[in-house]
């Protein structure tokens, strides 16, 4: 046998040895990665190094960008609007009341006084009966920063819910 024929065994013995011992290695539960590379003798007589394969870095966490959890919870109103009906009936209702009190000119004036008191107080009354109440919800988000959300029922809403803001409306997790 020639003695490059005896370097070609010996070169590719020794690769077999080496690429054994990386898939040993490989079977290793421990998660340490080698150092130091190792050398590797091809059959040209060459040296080259190789390192050991770099462990997969784990995705990132996905992170919903519309979740969040409830900070606060604000009652609020939304103020009715008067259309008129309730002016009218407290002026007659006033008007009434007025015209029976006292007697001559002076039942003129309480007339007066108790129809515009009476339409005054009959606007305000059809007014708050029209009120609307809503909740402002203010939210966290998951992804940063805030978002307010007005709502009109938040009797399952807590802080501290874990909720997803979907338009104007939560969601709950």
């Amino acid at each position: 046998m020639s003695n490059q024929s005896i370097r070609q065994k010996y070169s590719l013995y020794m690769l077999a040895l080496v690429l054994s011992a990386l898939v040993v290695s490989g079977c290793d539960s421990r998660s340490e990665v080698a150092e130091e590379p190792v050398q590797i003798e091809e059959a040209s007589g060459v040296e080259k190094s190789v390192r050991a394969e770099e462990p997969v870095p784990t995705p990132p966490k996905v992170v919903c960008q519309n979740c969040g959890t409830v900070v606060s919870i604000t009652p609020m109103a939304l103020e009715g609007s008067g259309s008129g009906v309730g002016a009218v009936a407290g002026a007659v209702v006033g008007g009434l009341l007025g015209n029976q009190v006292g007697g001559g000119s002076g039942k003129k004036v309480a007339t007066v006084v108790g129809a515009v008191g009476g339409a005054f107080a009959g606007n305000e009354i059809e007014k708050r009966t029209k009120q609307q109440a809503y909740y402002d919800v203010l939210v966290e988000l998951d992804a940063g920063g805030t978002q307010t959300v007005s709502v009109g029922d938040a009797q399952y809403l807590a802080p501290g819910t874990k909720v997803r803001v979907s338009g104007n409306n939560l969601e709950l997790l």
